[in-house]
């Protein structure tokens, strides 16, 4: 969806989703979020990372990202699984599994930002679904302030539901057409505070609406008469207007024009700073997530396959499927990028209705070798908060490759 009204509206405010970033700093509208500088070395209480963990019950090895002290939320070998009855069976057939999230754990600090990225059908949207609680868990803890929200009823969930929020990846498709702008942010407010006084209520709209780069005159209008990108910003207002601990942004600007993600990004690292947000953000580009990460978790088919901050991962990784993923990032200088070589996976991405067994990869991984097929990698620590469920992590790459033809050219 592209951000054309933003250019044409007369209502719109000078330089708001149209040329120029809101904040402070941002990059021009005709780049990237890749072009920004990036994101500065997040603090070390963030990465004290404990020994990995153990065996699991009778799945194997769990897949830690590493503890932190005093995290604000701890997913502890999460699974989510789906029911799936094959087309045209019969009533008493019973139905297969589609284990989409398989035994993800990692912990998340007061005000760290988590990257999560992946191929599509990796599972990234369940986990971040699972955690908001609206689908169901099938095992495992998911922990928020010591509390285990996987093993709540939903009466008592939904006390704890104004501190997690979610930005949904289709800005309008999110948004009710039938709701005015005002009560549509307004919503959540009188949904879990009630007692709000409607003067307080239209104050704090006007007040978001301001803070996320809205003008407060438009809270009469409706969705459809906005642009992709402020559509976005309304999402980002509804989900802020409850002063939430912890904001889960679901591909939030995979719908938006390139120039339109580096203000939704950059608006949101602002608002991260000010309000002291945890966040989860899930994309499928590793600019826009390294952009924004402080670390960041590359998942595959339901698994964690490489954990570490975000600048180490973008120039180390050691995970075959990391370095697949950023390999496939195409290079602006067009000799060097007919001149490099890449890793090549073969094959699609196997069902989860039958994954592999042992390493979820093995069957594309240019690595793989007999023991794969064994049992699940352990995630090993490299130190730095660095952690790769790959054993044969150290054998050369494409990547590797790669970059010494790079430096001898």
């Amino acid at each position: 969806m592209t951000d054309r009204k933003d250019e044409t509206k007369p209502h719109q405010a000078p330089g708001r989703d149209a040329a120029a970033d809101p904040t402070p700093g941002a990059p021009p509208a005709s780049g990237t979020p890749a072009a920004t500088p990036p994101s500065p070395e997040p603090a070390d209480v963030a990465h004290k990372d404990a020994p990995v963990a153990g065996e699991a019950e009778g799945t194997g090895t769990k897949q830690y990202t590493g503890a932190i002290e005093n995290p604000i939320l701890r997913v502890d070998d999460l699974r989510v699984a789906f029911d799936i009855r094959p087309r045209g069976a019969w009533p008493w057939t019973p139905s297969k599994k589609l284990h989409a999230v398989g035994g993800v754990s990692f912990d998340l600090a007061p005000g760290e930002s988590l990257g999560v990225v992946g191929e599509s059908g990796s599972g990234k949207s369940t986990l971040a679904r699972a955690i908001v609680g609206t689908i169901g868990s099938t095992g495992g803890r998911i922990e928020f302030e010591g509390e285990d929200l996987a093993s709540m009823s939903e009466r008592q969930r939904r006390a704890h539901r104004k501190d997690v929020q979610m930005v949904f990846q289709d800005p309008l498709a999110a948004l009710n057409p039938r709701m005015t702008v005002g009560d549509i942010i307004a919503e959540p407010l009188i949904t879990h505070e009630p007692k709000t006084p409607r003067k307080e209520v239209r104050r704090r709209v006007a007040e978001l609406m301001e803070r996320v780069g809205l003008l407060p005159n438009l809270v009469n209008r409706y969705p459809h008469e906005f642009s992709g990108g402020q559509c976005q910003r309304i999402g980002i207002a509804r989900a802020l207007i409850l002063k939430p601990k912890l904001l889960i942004c679901d591909e939030p600007v995979s719908a938006l024009d390139v120039s339109v993600q580096a203000q939704v990004v950059n608006l949101l690292k602002e608002l991260q700073r000010d309000m002291g947000l945890a966040m989860i953000f899930i994309a499928h580009d590793l600019s826009v997530v390294k952009h924004i990460s402080d670390r960041i978790v590359v998942m595959y088919l339901g698994r964690v396959m490489e954990v570490a901050p975000s600048k180490m991962l973008a120039t180390e990784p050691e995970h075959p499927y990391t370095q697949a993923l950023i390999a496939s990032v195409p290079i602006p200088d067009p000799v060097l990028e007919r001149q490099r070589q890449r890793p090549v996976l073969g094959g699609e991405l196997p069902s989860p209705m039958s994954p592999p067994s042992g390493c979820v990869f093995r069957t594309r991984c240019p690595k793989a070798k007999p023991d794969c097929a064994q049992g699940l990698p352990p995630m090993l620590d490299l130190g730095g908060g660095h952690r790769v469920a790959c054993p044969y992590h150290e054998e050369p790459s494409v990547l590797d490759a790669a970059r010494q033809s790079r430096r001898a050219g």
